[in-house]
């Protein structure tokens, strides 16, 4: 009987191997990559895991650095928001409250007519 091998994903990007085998998702990245077709495969010389995404190889590893800056960059971009937004709220609520309702506006000084 002859031994069947299976080359599940090409040949691996690092090493060329044909030791090519499906490897088990383990971050929610992952499972989201499987979702839009990536497959995730793992190379049993090098033991290097790799997404094949429309038959295109990427390294797994760059693949959650990349969603890492990603997220970091859609963090930055909700706290400069939040910031904006604050500054808006206080400069509209300081608007309303008008400059003689003020505590920091100056006071009045008392008429000469008055000191009689």
């Amino acid at each position: 009987m002859i031994a069947s091998t299976r080359h599940e994903g090409g040949p691996c990007p690092n090493c060329g191997a044909l030791n090519v085998h499906r490897s088990h998702r383990k971050r929610a990245t992952e499972h989201l990559l499987a979702i839009v077709g990536a497959k995730i495969r793992r190379c049993h010389t090098c033991n290097v895991r790799f997404v094949r995404l429309f038959a295109t190889p990427v390294y797994i590893d760059d693949v959650h650095r990349a969603l890492r800056r990603v997220a970091l960059l859609l963090l930055m971009i909700a706290g400069a928001a939040v910031v904006i937004l604050t500054m808006l709220w206080f400069m509209k609520k300081q608007a309303a409250i008008g400059p003689s309702d003020c505590l920091l506006a100056p006071t009045a000084r008392p008429s000469s007519s008055l000191r009689a």
